[in-house]
C-alpha cells in the first residue's frame, strides 16, 4: 500500500457523521492546494469566503486550530503518515469527572486558562469538560465555571487542549506553549449540533467554507503564503471600528490613504491595484486606474488581503501592492441579521450648514432631474451662427432660460447621520453531498457634514525662499452623502471537489458639496473682501456580476482549476457643477465678476474579462500553476462647459451687484446676462484597452526548511484612445486623427520568493520581482484639455514609455502565539522612467513625461500581543502596533518651473499605527484605542515665482485617536458605541511656516444596535 506525508487541515471543512465510504485522505479535508494548511495543523483556505451561520464572537477567540470533527474529537496528529484509500473514522473524547489538581511539576502561576462559549449565541458553557495533553502524554482536566471559564494548573511545555459538551461537536486547539510563571490563554468555540439535520443512522456531510474573519485565521493564511503581506478578517475590521475597506485597510502597516484612494509604502495612484474576490472592479476616476475604497461597505466584506510582492500568478501592475477584497459568503443555517445606527459630530449635528436648491431624491443618492442638462441643448452645441441649431441671439438666450437658475446659498439644519442594515441567507442540503446557499445584504447611510476653517492660496515668497502670506481665506463647506450598497451571492458546493459562486453588486455613492470662501484675493484686491463659492453634485456607480469556480482533486490526482468571469459597469456623473464669485471690479465693490461657469461630465467604463489557473503536482510537495487572463475594457468621457458673461451694454454696473438669480433670471438673460458654451473640442475621449496574460509558477522545496515560489509572466496590452469633439460636426478626420493615440506593449515580468521557516513558528521571507507601470488614457492623449480642479493646461504625451519597478524585499516574522505576532520587514525599489505630471514653461502648465529615475526605501515592524505575557493582572488586554518608515526620492526632467528632485508626491517618511483592546467574555463586552498618524506629505509640487522655487505643500502629521466599543446585551442583541479624533485634531496643509489650509472636522460619535438571529 501507497504511504505519503500528509498535512492535513484541522479547521472545520466538513463535519461526518458514521463514515461509510472509503475516501482518500485529502478527500476528507482540506489539502495543500487550498492553500489552508500548516504544520501544527491550523489552518483556512484563501479562497472560502466566510460561514456565517458560524460566526466568530467579539468576545471569544474562535481560533483558527479549532479542529471540528462529528460528535467529539476526531482529528488526528496534524502531519502524519495516511495510508491512500483508507477510510478515517472519527473518535469520541471520553467525558472526565477528573478534578483538577495540582501536578508534578506545576504551581499556581503557571498554567493555561480560557474560556469555552458557544459559537452561535456567544454564551458561555457551564461545566463543559477541558483536558490538556502534554508532549509526554500526560493530561490535566478540569470543567468550567458559570461563566464558561477554566484553569488548568501545569508544568511548562507544549500541549493540546480539548473540549466537548453534551449536543456540540468536540474542538481542540494544538501547540499551546507554556512558559514557567505565565498563563497561556486558550479560549474555544463549540458548534451546536444540528438535531434535525446532522443525528442520522446514514453519511451526511455538510461542506462549509473556512471561517476567514478572526486574526488567528488570518495569521495562519499567512503563515502559509508564499509571499509577503499581510491580511484582516471582518472580525479584526469591527474590532478596529471600520465602516468601510479604506478605513480598514489604513490599519494595516505601511497603508494610508489619499482621501478614498489607497496609498501602499507611500505610493498610490497608478502604483496600487484593487480587486475584488481577485477580479477587477470598475474604476469611476476619469484620470488613475485608482478605485475609491469607500463604495465598499465592511459589512459586505468577509476579508481584505495586501500583497506587496509580485509573484506571476497574479497582474503585475503595480509596485505599492495589491488590495483584494474578499466578500461575505453564504452562511450555513438561516441568518436574518438588521442594524441602526447614528450619530453627532461637534462641527456639525444640529448646527446651520451650507447648503443649496437641490433635488428631492438627494437623500437616496439620485438626482431627481434637478440638476440635468435641458434636452434643449443635448447634441447641440449653444453657440450663434447660421450654420448653429441657435443661429441668433434670440435663440440662444431662448436655450438659456431653460437651464435651472438656481446659484444662491442658503443655510439649513444639520440633522444627526444615519445608517441602516439588512440580511438575510440561508444554505440548503441537496442530495449527493451536495449545498447550495444564498445571502442577501442591503447597506444605506446618509450623512451630512459641515467644516470651516482657513486658506492662504498663492503666497508670495520671502528672501530667505519661505511663502509668505498674500491672499487670506476664511472658508465654510456643507456636504450631504448618501450610499446605497446591495450585494447577493448564490454558492452550490457539488460535494468536497467542486464549487460554484455567483455574485452580483450594486453600489451607488454620492457626495453633494456647497464650498464658500471668503477673504482677501491679493491678484484681485488687497483690501476689498472677495468670495467665492461653488456647488458640487458627485455619484458614482457600480454593478459588477462575477462568476467564480472552484475544483479539486480532478481526474483522480490532486489537480486543481480555479476560474472566474465578471462583467462590470461604472459610472462617475458630475451633473450641474456651478462656480460664481464676487468682489471689486470696475471700481465697484460687492460686484460679480463677470463669469460664472457651469460644467457637466459624464464618465462611463464597462469592464469584462476571465481567468484560469490549473495547479498540477509535480515531485514530493512541489506543485506548478499554470495561468491566463483576458480583460476587455471600454470607457467614454463626456464634458459639457458654459460661461455666463456680460453682455457689455450701456446698462449702469452698479446692477451687477444684484444676486445671480437675479443676473440670470428670464429678465436678466439677454440685457445684462448672456450664457455661451465653452466646451473644446478635445475635452471628451473615448478608449479601449485590451490586456491578455500567461503565467507560470512553481512551488517547491528547495533544501530542508527552505522553500521557494517563482516564475515569470507575459502580459500584452493594446491601448486605444481618441480625444474629439462631443459634437459629431466637429470631428474631422484631420482632427481625429490628430488626436489619436494606439499602442500595444509586451512585457515580461519575472518573480520570485523563497521562504524558510525557523523553529518556534518564525519565518524568513526574501523576494524579488519586475513589475511596471503602464500610461494612462488620459497621459497618451497627444492634445492640450483644461483641467478644472487643478486650474491649469495638462498635455499628454503618446510616446510615453511603460515604467518598470525592481521591487526587493526581506521580512522576518515569528508567531510566538496564537494571534500574537512579532514581524519587521525592509524593502527597496528602483524606478526606471516614471511617469510624473511635470510643471513646465512661465504658465506653469503641465505635461507628462517620463523622470529619470526615483528610489524608495523603508523599514516596516509589526507586534500583536496578549498583555498577559506582561503580568496577569492586564490578562483581558491585547496590544497592536505597527510603524513605517520610509524614504524616497525622484529625479525629474529640470523644467526650470519646479525642483530637479523631491520626494515621491504623497510619500510620508512615517506611518504609525496603534491600537489596545480590553475583553470581558462573560460580559460579552469589548472595548478599544485607535490610534493613527501619517508624517509630513507632498501634495502639490511647490513652483516657480520670479527667480525662486516656492516650498512643496505639505499635508502635516494627523493624530487621530478613535474609541470602539461593543456590548451583547443579549443573545440576539449588540450594541456598538464609536467616537473618532478624540484629540479634536485639525487637519493642516502647510507651504514652508506658512499654513495654506486649516480645516477643523470635529469630534464625532455613533452608536449602533445589531440584531442577528
Amino acid at each position: 500500500m501507497n504511504r505519503r506525508k500528509t498535512t492535513f487541515l484541522c479547521l472545520p471543512i466538513m463535519t461526518t457523521i458514521a463514515l461509510s465510504h472509503s475516501a482518500r485522505a485529502e478527500d476528507s479535508f482540506a489539502s495543500m492546494d487550498a492553500g489552508a494548511t500548516s504544520a501544527d495543523g491550523a489552518v483556512s483556505s484563501p479562497d472560502a469566503g466566510t460561514d456565517l451561520g458560524r460566526p466568530s464572537i467579539d468576545d471569544v477567540d474562535a481560533s483558527g486550530h479549532a479542529v471540528d470533527f462529528g460528535v467529539g474529537d476526531g482529528c488526528e496528529s496534524a502531519s502524519r503518515d495516511a495510508d491512500v484509500g483508507a477510510s478515517i473514522s472519527p473518535q469520541a473524547v471520553s467525558r472526565t469527572t477528573v478534578e483538577e489538581t495540582e501536578p508534578s511539576g506545576a504551581d499556581r502561576r503557571t498554567g493555561i486558562r480560557g474560556r469555552i462559549g458557544d459559537r452561535t449565541s456567544g454564551l458561555p458553557l457551564d461545566s463543559a469538560p477541558v483536558s490538556a495533553l502534554g508532549a509526554a502524554g500526560q493530561k490535566y482536566s478540569t470543567r468550567t465555571d458559570a461563566s464558561g471559564a477554566y484553569e488548568l494548573f501545569v508544568p511548562p511545555g507544549k500541549y493540546t487542549v480539548r473540549s466537548h459538551y453534551d449536543m456540540y461537536h468536540g474542538v481542540r486547539m494544538d501547540g499551546v506553549p507554556v512558559a514557567r510563571g505565565h498563563f497561556a490563554k486558550a479560549n474555544l468555540v463549540l458548534d451546536p449540533i444540528d438535531i434535525e439535520e446532522e443525528v442520522v443512522v446514514q453519511e451526511i456531510e455538510i461542506p462549509y467554507r473556512a471561517d476567514t474573519t478572526t486574526a488567528a485565521a488570518q495569521d495562519e493564511l499567512r503563515k502559509e503564503s508564499r509571499g509577503i503581506g499581510e491580511g484582516m478578517g471582518s472580525q479584526q475590521m469591527s474590532q478596529q471600528g471600520a465602516g468601510d475597506a479604506g478605513s480598514a485597510a489604513r490599519r494595516v502597516v505601511g497603508v494610508t490613504l489619499s482621501g478614498s484612494q489607497l496609498v501602499v509604502r507611500g505610493l498610490g495612484g497608478r502604483y496600487v491595484k484593487v480587486v475584488l474576490n481577485g477580479l477587477p472592479i470598475p474604476t469611476t476616476d476619469p484620470d488613475f486606474p485608482s478605485v475609491d475604497l469607500d463604495l465598499f461597505p465592511t459589512s459586505v466584506i468577509d476579508s481584505l488581503n495586501i500583497q506587496k510582492v509580485f509573484l506571476p500568478d497574479i497582474p503585475g501592475d503595480f509596485a505599492g501592492g495589491m488590495l483584494d477584497l474578499n466578500t461575505v459568503s453564504f452562511p450555513r443555517k438561516f441568518l436574518l441579521s438588521a442594524g441602526v445606527s447614528t450619530g453627532y459630530n461637534t462641527e456639525t449635528t444640529f448646527r446651520k450648514r451650507l447648503d443649496y436648491q437641490g433635488g428631492g431624491t438627494d437623500w437616496l443618492g439620485f438626482d431627481d432631474g434637478t440638476r440635468s442638462l435641458p434636452g434643449v441643448v443635448d447634441g447641440k452645441k449653444l453657440r450663434t451662427g447660421a450654420d448653429s441649431a441657435f443661429p441668433t441671439a434670440k435663440d440662444a438666450e431662448a436655450a438659456a432660460e431653460d437651464f435651472k437658475n438656481i446659484w444662491d446659498v442658503h443655510r439649513t439644519n444639520s440633522l444627526p447621520p444615519l445608517g441602516l442594515s439588512l440580511a438575510l441567507g440561508d444554505s440548503i442540503k441537496l442530495p449527493h453531498r451536495r449545498r447550495v446557499g444564498y445571502l442577501a445584504s442591503v447597506d444605506y447611510d446618509y450623512s451630512v457634514k459641515r467644516q470651516h476653517g482657513v486658506s492662504r492660496p498663492k503666497p508670495g515668497i520671502s528672501e530667505t525662499g519661505d511663502a509668505v502670506e498674500t491672499s487670506h481665506y476664511d472658508l465654510q463647506a456643507g456636504s450631504l452623502s448618501a450610499q446605497l450598497t446591495a450585494i447577493g451571492t448564490v454558492s452550490l458546493d457539488l460535494g468536497l471537489e467542486h464549487s460554484l459562486t455567483a455574485l452580483s453588486m450594486f453600489n451607488r455613492s454620492m457626495d453633494d458639496k456647497v464650498r464658500y470662501r471668503r477673504g482677501i484675493n491679493a491678484e484681485v484686491s488687497n483690501s476689498v473682501p472677495y468670495e467665492k463659492w461653488q456647488f458640487q453634485f458627485l455619484a458614482r456607480t457600480v454593478l459588477l456580476h462575477q462568476l467564480l469556480g472552484d475544483h479539486r482533486n480532478l481526474l483522480g490526482t490532486r489537480a486543481r482549476v480555479r476560474w472566474g468571469a465578471y462583467y462590470g459597469t461604472g459610472r462617475r456623473e458630475e451633473p450641474d457643477q456651478r462656480t460664481i464669485a464676487y468682489g471689486e471690479s470696475g471700481g465697484l465693490e460687492n460686484r460679480w465678476r463677470p463669469s460664472a461657469d457651469r460644467l457637466w461630465s459624464d464618465l462611463s467604463q464597462t469592464d469584462k474579462g476571465a481567468n484560469l489557473q490549473l495547479r498540477m503536482p509535480l515531485w514530493s510537495e512541489a506543485a506548478v500553476t499554470l495561468g491566463g487572463r483576458l480583460g476587455l475594457s471600454d470607457r467614454s468621457f463626456t464634458i459639457r462647459r458654459f460661461q455666463m458673461q456680460e453682455t457689455f451694454s450701456d446698462t449702469d454696473p452698479i446692477v451687477y451687484t444684484q444676486s445671480p438669480e437675479t443676473l440670470f433670471s428670464p429678465d436678466g438673460l439677454g440685457t445684462l446676462t448672456r450664457m455661451m458654451e465653452t466646451t473644446s473640442g478635445k475635452d471628451s475621449y473615448v478608449a479601449s484597452q485590451r490586456s491578455y496574460a500567461a503565467s507560470l509558477l512553481v512551488e517547491t522545496p528547495v533544501v530542508g526548511a527552505l522553500s521557494m515560489a517563482g516564475g515569470a509572466r507575459i502580459e500584452v496590452n493594446s491601448q486605444k484612445v481618441q480625444s474629439r469633439s462631443p459634437f459629431p460636426d466637429e470631428n474631422t478626420a484631420e482632427s481625429l486623427a490628430a488626436n489619436r493615440s494606439e499602442r500595444t506593449d509586451v512585457d515580461y515580468l519575472p518573480g520570485v520568493a523563497f521562504k524558510y521557516r525557523l523553529p518556534r513558528d518564525m519565518f524568513l521571507r526574501a523576494a524579488y520581482a519586475m513589475t511596471l507601470s503602464r500610461p494612462q488614457v488620459r497621459e497618451l492623449a497627444p492634445y492640450e484639455y483644461y483641467d478644472f480642479l487643478r486650474d491649469r493646461i495638462i498635455k499628454g504625451e503618446p510616446n510615453l514609455k511603460t515604467a518598470r519597478i525592481h521591487n526587493a524585499d526581506l521580512r522576518w516574522e515569528w508567531f510566538f502565539s496564537e494571534g500574537q505576532i512579532l514581524a519587521v520587514s525592509g524593502f527597496y525599489k528602483r524606478f526606471i522612467s516614471p511617469i510624473e505630471l511635470q510643471i513646465i514653461g512661465e504658465r506653469l502648465d503641465s505635461k507628462y513625461q517620463n523622470a529619470h529615475g526615483a528610489t524608495s526605501l523603508g523599514a516596516e515592524f509589526e507586534v500583536r500581543s496578549a498583555l498577559g505575557r506582561v503580568s496577569r493582572y492586564l490578562q483581558r488586554f491585547e496590544v497592536g502596533a505597527n510603524l513605517s518608515l520610509i524614504h524616497s526620492r525622484v529625479d525629474i526632467v529640470d523644467t526650470g518651473a519646479t525642483r530637479p528632485n523631491r520626494p515621491l508626491a504623497g510619500q510620508a517618511p512615517y506611518v504609525a499605527n496603534l491600537s489596545l483592546r480590553y475583553l470581558r467574555p462573560e460580559s460579552r463586552l469589548s472595548l478599544g484605542l485607535v490610534y493613527n498618524v501619517v508624517g509630513p506629505r507632498i501634495t502639490d509640487v511647490g513652483t516657480r515665482l520670479a527667480a525662486a522655487i516656492l516650498p512643496d505643500i505639505q499635508e502635516q502629521p494627523f493624530h487621530s485617536l478613535d474609541f470602539v466599543g461593543s456590548w451583547g446585551l443579549q443573545k440576539h442583541l449588540k450594541l456598538k458605541l464609536k467616537g473618532r479624533n478624540l484629540l479634536g485634531q485639525s487637519s493642516v496643509l502647510k507651504q514652508g511656516s506658512l499654513i495654506a489650509q486649516e480645516m477643523y472636522p470635529g469630534i464625532s460619535f455613533s452608536v449602533g444596535l445589531s440584531y442577528e438571529h
